[in-house]
């Protein structure tokens, strides 16, 4: 399986490969300008599958990767559905996760979830979802799913470059306090990587950043 520390740096990296990429196609603009979330997904795919482990002929031989997959097949084929209780409201209906990791036995591992504008209360909003799959894995004795990730692109502007690295300081802690305020998650494992600052002919700076969240069952330590 996938160590959490290869999976993080992947999906950071993803984020970052996502938001360069755009930036060249569009002739500057970022993925915040556009809202295009589905750049995000793939990229972050793309990454994942190149950190995973694979045949000669590129197919996937340990896990492998399903983009928006439905929260009710989760529950269904991870054991969380044998819990007695109500599916949580916000995982039920209609409601997929972006990026889904499966065993090599087909059960869902590793949920991900991707925001475009990572500083915003959506943020905490697509963490409960996460959590509410998390709660009821660990309540069994062997419920699959082990963890889940909750990561996004945020975006620093200003007139310097000094005023561009605290503007996006400042998106970093706003997605830590939506997290706490929002979502009641008090620790974090909060993972993040800047991109180089850019400049244009006009007087503005920015630059683009990639945050990720590691949310862990209550079962489990790390």
């Amino acid at each position: 399986m996938i160590k959490k520390d290869e999976l993080i740096e992947a999906v950071l990296d993803g984020i970052i490969d996502a938001n360069d990429f755009y930036e060249k196609i569009s002739n500057g603009f970022s993925i915040n300008d556009s809202g295009i979330e589905g750049v995000l997904q793939t990229k972050i795919t793309e990454a994942i599958y190149d950190a995973l482990s694979q045949n000669p002929d590129g197919s996937l031989n340990e896990e492998f990767i399903v983009m928006e997959y439905p929260f009710k097949e989760i529950f269904e084929q991870s054991g969380a559905k044998k819990v007695r209780g109500a599916i949580p409201q916000l995982v039920d209906g209609a409601k997929r996760v972006d990026i889904m990791i499966f065993d090599k036995k087909e059960r869902p591992i590793i949920p991900i979830e991707v925001k475009r504008n990572a500083a915003t209360v959506g943020f905490a909003k697509d963490a409960k979802r996460i959590l509410g799959v998390l709660k009821r894995s660990d309540t069994l004795s062997r419920g699959s799913v082990k963890y889940g990730l909750i990561c996004g692109f945020i975006f620093g502007k200003g007139n310097t470059r000094d005023e561009c690295l605290k503007d996006i300081k400042l998106k970093k802690d706003q997605c830590i306090e939506y997290l706490h305020s929002e979502a009641s998650i008090d620790v974090v494992d909060f993972f993040h990587h800047d991109d180089e600052p850019k400049s244009f002919e006009d007087p503005s700076w920015w630059v683009g950043g990639a945050v990720c969240v590691y949310l862990r069952r209550n079962d489990r330590n790390n």
